[in-house]
């Protein structure tokens, strides 16, 4: 059988199509997308292709799937200028800070599929590796980092490729083979270890002891600022939340801005922790309102004030700013992918923890506090899929939250950053002597994860007020939980 003839291919059509500068908003990107991927359709050499192309014009996932078998078509019948034009496009596309997420998963991709197949778009792998990183495609990054570790001579490694490639490594869980990568840099080259690897390594006892004896030495000079951030960093990885606030209070003065902005995450989770709610609003401010961090953590505030409107709304904008993240892991061993999908979770369950509240004042016939008006309306929705008693369904669908916590809780994994998150969005709706089950089962995590102090406080919380505030009685919770799970 014949092979189809090949058709020819205007150029200067795609050329129009892909030099388009004028891209400023994620509609822009979009729109962008789609005529460019209709268009290699429309003028592909294979008559295949060609024949999807007026499907693909009133179909657009139709064209996003042949966008990269399109493109490898109509990039081996370019011309070698033309295939410069088409990679400086791409590369604009891919640098600059106006293009969505979405669209730089699919450049990403694009970029793999050709190489799969033996080409290669003419792109600087730091380049492709800096997006990829950016986008959390830690795995895209990582092989194009082993790329630029190859491309050197042998032992020559700067250190900055190293430490990326040890964080790579770290984010993708593979902490043997960071440690084996930084074990050879120090034979071959002689380098020192950087005590921000031992960070990303995992290694936060050690990295903690460093800033400490660091900070120390520096006392008032130019980095104290650095080694503060650092501890903090640590601290917060340890979950030694009070610890971090106190760090924050003696040191807050020393950061610049940048760094006060860069712990202000650190610090708000702390606050909220410890229960240091005017102290966490503060906090909470130099928060970007655009990442998951900022919607979270002000959601949490308005749970805690009880404006639950705005804490819907901050709820949205987290689950908006980790979107990203979750594409990213869709492609992902599911261990990689399980720290967004634990946060994607959070949210939901903070979404049931107004919901709680919200059938609390259906059953006791209350509005919500600040904003009667706006929460009142939420009562009238959720009403609206009550039938009969209102008050009566509130209060099965809260017993119906309660229960759905505790199966949770069966199937949930014993990590102990986990549980806390989960014990303390809980405790926004639940008082401990309500979820007491739970609470001591978080104390035998934390003293099998010999966090002794924060099992102290996690069964404190069971005790009467008078027993909690003596030393005595909450030491010997301790030793209660001992023989606990």
């Amino acid at each position: 059988v014949a092979r189809p003839k090949k058709l020819a291919v205007k150029q200067a059509s795609l050329r129009r199509m892909w030099e388009s500068r004028v891209r400023e908003t994620h509609d822009d990107w979009a729109e962008w997308m789609r005529r460019f991927s209709v268009e290699l359709l429309r003028e592909s050499p294979s008559p295949a292709l060609r024949a999807c192309a007026p499907v693909a014009q009133l179909h657009a996932p139709l064209a996003r799937r042949l966008f990269q078998v399109g493109f490898m078509a109509c990039w081996e019948a370019l011309s070698r200028e033309s295939r410069e034009s088409l990679a400086q496009s791409l590369e604009y596309a891919l640098t600059s800070p106006s293009t969505p997420t979405d669209i730089l998963h699919i450049l990403l991709a694009l970029a793999e599929y050709l190489e799969r197949h033996e080409r290669q778009l003419p792109m600087d792998p730091r380049t492709l590796a800096h997006i990829s990183t950016r986008c959390h495609a830690f795995s895209k990054a990582l092989h194009y980092r082993e790329v630029e570790f190859h491309a050197r001579p042998h032992g020559r490694a700067p250190p900055r490729l190293v430490e990326a490639l040890v964080a790579l490594h770290n984010s993708l869980q593979q902490r043997e083979a960071a440690l084996g990568l930084l074990t050879a840099a120090q034979a071959t080259t002689g380098l020192q270890v950087k005590v921000s690897w031992l960070e990303k390594l995992g290694r936060w006892e050690d990295a903690l002891r460093e800033y400490e004896r660091s900070q120390m030495a520096e006392r008032a000079g130019a980095r104290v600022g650095e080694f503060a951030v650092g501890r903090m960093r640590c601290l917060s990885a340890l979950a030694e939340w009070g610890q971090l606030a106190r760090l924050a209070d003696g040191s807050w003065a020393q950061l610049n801005g940048a760094q006060q902005r860069e712990v202000a995450p650190l610090l708000s989770e702390a606050r909220w922790y410890c229960h240091e709610w005017e102290a966490m609003q503060s906090s909470v401010v130099l928060v970007s309102a655009a990442s998951y961090e900022g919607g979270f953590y002000r959601a949490v505030l308005a749970v805690h004030d009880g404006r639950y409107v705005d804490a819907t709304a901050q709820i949205a904008a987290a689950r908006t700013a980790l979107a990203p993240q979750l594409a990213a892991a869709a492609d992902d061993a599911y261990p990689r992918a399980h720290a967004s999908l634990v946060r994607a979770q959070q949210l939901a369950e903070l979404e049931e923890v107004v919901e709680y509240h919200l059938c609390l004042r259906r059953i006791t016939g209350g509005v919500g506090v600040g904003g009667a008006g706006a929460a009142a309306e939420l009562l009238r929705g959720l009403a609206g899929l009550w039938p009969g008693d209102g008050a009566a369904v509130a209060r099965a669908r809260c017993d119906a939250i309660r229960t759905r916590w505790r199966q949770r809780l069966r199937t949930c994994s014993r990590e102990l950053r986990e549980w806390m998150l989960m014990v303390e969005v809980r405790a926004m709706a639940l008082a401990p002597s309500e979820q007491a089950e739970t609470w001591v089962k978080f104390a035998s995590l934390c003293r099998k994860s010999t966090r002794l102090e924060l099992c102290r406080a996690s069964l404190s919380k069971l005790l009467p007020p008078a027993a909690a505030a003596g030393g005595s009685a909450a030491d010997a919770g301790v030793r209660v939980a001992a023989g606990v799970g």
